[in-house]
Order: C-alpha cells, then sequence, then structure tokens
C-alpha cells in the first residue's frame, strides 16, 4: 500500500454580505476563496488572508469582521489577535446537539 502525504490544505472564504436567493439559499457578495498549499506555513497563509483582506475589502482596526469556524484553535486565535472587533461563531455545519 502507499501512504497517503499530509495534505493539510486550509480555507478562508471571505464576502462583503450575503443575499438571500430562495427559501434556505444564499448567495455570498463580492465573494473571495484564499487555499493555502499543502507546505505552506500556517503564518505565510494567515498573512496573505490579511493582505488580501486589507486590500480588496479595506480592512483596518474598526472594521468588524465575523469569522465562522470549525472549531480549530488557529481559525479563533486568528480572529481575536488580529482583528480587535472581530466577532467569532462556531460554524453551524460542524455544531452537534446531543439531547
Amino acid at each position: 500500500k502507499k501512504k497517503i502525504k499530509d495534505h493539510d490544505v486550509k480555507v478562508a472564504v471571505l464576502y462583503r454580505h450575503k443575499v438571500k436567493k430562495g427559501k434556505n439559499r444564499w448567495l455570498l457578495k463580492d465573494k473571495l476563496v484564499v487555499a493555502s498549499s499543502p507546505k505552506e506555513k500556517l503564518e505565510d497563509f494567515l498573512n496573505r488572508v490579511t493582505h488580501i483582506a486589507v486590500t480588496h475589502y479595506g480592512l483596518h482596526e474598526k472594521t468588524i469582521v465575523v469569522v465562522h469556524g470549525d472549531g480549530d484553535p488557529w481559525i479563533k486565535n486568528y480572529a481575536l489577535h488580529h482583528f480587535p472587533n472581530a466577532l467569532y461563531r462556531l460554524d453551524p455545519w460542524h455544531v452537534i446537539i446531543i439531547k
């Protein structure tokens, strides 16, 4: 058997706002998707995401940013340390409710 190499790829989806399209569907407006390469260091990826947010969207220290994450600590740490007004939310797709 061949061993599969670790291909840890991180993805950031940046957008300005969303518009409702139908009953349960949303369209993200002014959307950019940024993906890391498997060998890219986390810090380099986060610097690229921040650079795009600043240059394309005009992000500044007073901008309110909503960050959705899957619970991985690096996402929350990035949001709260780089964006003073960040609101962090656990992405609903990753929430399990146990009754």
